[in-house]
């Protein structure tokens, strides 16, 4: 199986990211391709004997892109090392070539028909697997470094690229952030969105707060999905976060996971919302949100 490998040195940082490689790649026989791209050719070592490398004149990632994507048109199996840039170039250059990508990879197998490999997902809260017969990837940061000594490694070809940029810079603008209220409503499945949902808005007015939801609601369409709390939505850090009828699955709870209090109210004890909240409420979610009507109507008064 051969594959082709593209590590950067435009930090003097290759031979970490060789040895990286070394570990992604141990108990395999492969053939690789080593291409090493930089701003300053050096002598090197390498996972391989031999090399190619690509100088280019400034380090722009569009030149570098369009370079590769014209050199590796016919390349199906690319891995990238785990730099900064590395991550960029691997996820462009796998639209470029229609193939499937990935970043952040942790490690992978190989069995009879394809490539498996595995990388944390959902804030780190899962580890998923990905399998595909070709492929554009960059490994992660956490993949451990090898003790092993690289090879002294022969120079075949170095490729001189001075292209400018094509792409045109239009207009540099600071990039608006949402800005979050001191306190954050959620509501879940277990709310009776078609009788409940306007009562609780008008308590999330009353008590300044935002609201969120948990997908199930939102894919109901009682709630838009700009309100979606999780990995697939927005990320809270409020002073106060009350959640209504919220099982809590592992999508849902790196949304809140950053609220300085958190009070849960669930009917199931057993909720998993409920081992990941400083305060539970075993509890018809409706007595509380009249507790709490009642509570904001005296503090006006």
């Amino acid at each position: 199986m051969k594959i082709t490998v593209i590590v950067s040195d435009f930090g003097n940082e290759h031979e970490n990211y060789f040895k990286q490689l070394m570990t992604f790649i141990k108990g395999y026989t492969l053939s690789l391709e080593v291409i090493i791209i930089t701003d300053k050719v050096s002598q090197y070592t390498s996972v391989d004997d031999s090399i190619d490398v690509i100088e280019f004149g400034i380090c722009n990632s569009e030149v570098i892109v369009d370079y590769l994507a014209r050199r590796l048109k016919s390349s199906r199996r690319i891995i990238f090392d785990s730099s900064i840039l590395s991550r960029e170039l691997a996820g462009r250059l796998s639209v470029r070539l229609n193939i499937p990508g990935l970043i952040d990879v942790r490690s992978m197998r190989i069995d009879d028909e394809n490539i498996i490999f595995s990388k944390y997902v959902y804030a780190a809260n899962l580890v998923a697997e990905f399998a595909s017969k070709e492929f554009c990837i960059a490994l992660s940061r956490t993949v451990p470094i090898s003790e092993e000594i690289l090879i002294a490694a022969t120079t075949m070809n170095i490729h001189k690229v001075s292209e400018n940029s094509s792409v045109e810079i239009l207009s540099v603008e600071p990039m608006q952030k949402d800005e979050y209220k001191d306190m954050l409503i959620v509501v879940g499945r277990g709310v009776d969105a078609e009788n409940d949902l306007d009562r609780i808005k008008e308590l999330a007015v009353k008590m300044d707060a935002d609201l969120g939801a948990s997908r199930p609601v939102c894919m109901s369409g009682y709630v838009s999905l700009e309100h979606l709390v999780g990995v697939s939505g927005k990320i809270y850090n409020p002073k106060l976060c009350v959640t209504l009828g919220v099982s809590g699955s592992l999508a849902f709870y790196p949304g809140i996971e950053k609220s300085k209090i958190i009070i849960s109210v669930n009917d199931d004890k057993d909720a998993p919302i409920m081992q990941n909240s400083d305060y539970c409420i075993q509890s018809d979610y409706k007595e509380v949100v009249k507790y709490l009507e009642n509570f904001w109507s005296d503090s006006y008064e």
